[in-house]
């Protein structure tokens, strides 16, 4: 069987006719997913993942924060599934979930445009879709945006001793601002007085006040600059 082919396995649908608060909520539905297993919940919808990297070095992989599995959770396909099995693969960009039945694990490889959000260790992520930057880490919640972070790594093919292996380098973080339910690469000056053409004096006050700041640190640089406009 291809690796491509969709793997549909959605047997049950639960609905509970009282309300809860979000905590119980999740525990009841933690509980639910193990009781029946995710192989038979909407997180089994995706295609069959296969590792095509060789990693020979300890702690370098392709992914957030560690290349096992982490208990997370996921809005998917309407969903939310908590402390589910993921990893965030940000060489590709894609999110991994292994799902169980009583006899075996799987990993899938979620439907990109069917994931709405998802947090692995306190780390919030969103999808930007239909804008094209995939998913990105919220960092700073404003009452009018939102700062976000795109993680990425490259990944190099290497050969010793007719050995393949594959290393992996993080790359310069990207920021976004969420404005107006829109996603703005915010790089540069202009980018800012681009999204505040009428707060351009504070903005290029502020960049050159702030010079040293925004060379050694970007992300703080970019969240108080966030707090002035937001004041």
């Amino acid at each position: 069987m291809k690796n491509l082919l969709l793997v549909s396995f959605i047997l049950f649908f639960v609905c509970f006719g009282f309300s809860q608060s979000k905590n119980q909520g999740s525990s009841m539905y933690s509980n639910f997913d193990k009781t029946v297993g995710t192989f038979n919940t909407k997180l089994s919808y995706g295609v069959f993942f296969e590792e095509k990297f060789r990693k020979r070095i300890k702690n370098n992989h392709n992914c957030f924060l560690s290349d096992v599995f982490q208990k997370g959770n996921i809005h998917y396909r309407g969903e939310d599934f908590f402390n589910a099995e993921l990893k965030y693969d940000i060489v590709n960009d894609i999110i991994i979930a292994r799902i169980t039945n009583q006899e075996q694990k799987l990993s899938i490889i979620l439907e990109k445009n069917l994931i709405d959000h998802f947090q692995i260790h306190n780390h919030n992520f969103v999808n930007t879709f239909p804008q094209k930057y995939g998913f990105l880490e919220k960092i700073a919640v404003f009452d009018n945006f939102s700062v976000l972070k795109k993680h990425q790594k490259s990944v190099e093919k290497n050969t010793n001793e007719n050995y393949v292996y594959h290393t992996f380098e993080k790359e310069v973080d990207e920021f976004y601002l969420y404005y107006n339910n829109q996603y703005f690469p915010i790089e540069s000056r202009k980018d800012f007085i681009k999204i505040f053409p009428e707060k351009r004096k504070q903005i290029t006050s502020f960049f050159n006040d702030n010079s040293s700041l925004k060379k050694n640190n970007y992300k703080t640089f970019i969240i108080e600059l966030m707090n002035q406009l937001e004041n």
